[in-house]
């Protein structure tokens, strides 16, 4: 399958996951059509969209970047943390990069004073 894109990796993802077009749309909280427009690159998806399908399992990163991480890595992963991580996680991954340094700062802070 090509990856290159991202509708297509999308369509990879939904496939993986084991979902029809109409079932992965509703859980991202779209019809059937914007799915398809989402995985033929004729549009991309929201953020909602994206958190929405993450919560299902869907790799965020993987369908917006292209992380070159085999299947393998993607499912280890994927599994490795309960919903409500990924959720935080794929949210993440969404924001600028100035945006992920005060969250890791913010993380580190809440951490260290959890430690005392």
């Amino acid at each position: 399958m090509d990856e290159t894109t991202v509708g297509s990796r999308l369509r990879g993802e939904r496939t993986r996951l084991g979902y029809n077009l109409r079932d992965f749309a509703a859980i991202g909280g779209v019809g059937k059509s914007t799915q398809g427009n989402y995985e033929n690159d004729v549009s991309l998806p929201d953020s909602d969209y994206l958190n929405r399908i993450a919560q299902a399992g869907a790799e965020i990163f993987w369908i917006m970047r292209g992380s070159i991480e085999d299947a393998e890595v993607r499912e280890k992963r994927a599994t490795a943390y309960p919903p409500e991580v990924r959720e935080m996680l794929a949210n993440y991954e969404l924001c600028p990069t100035d945006v992920q340094a005060s969250l890791r700062t913010l993380a580190a802070a809440a951490a260290t004073k959890i430690k005392r």
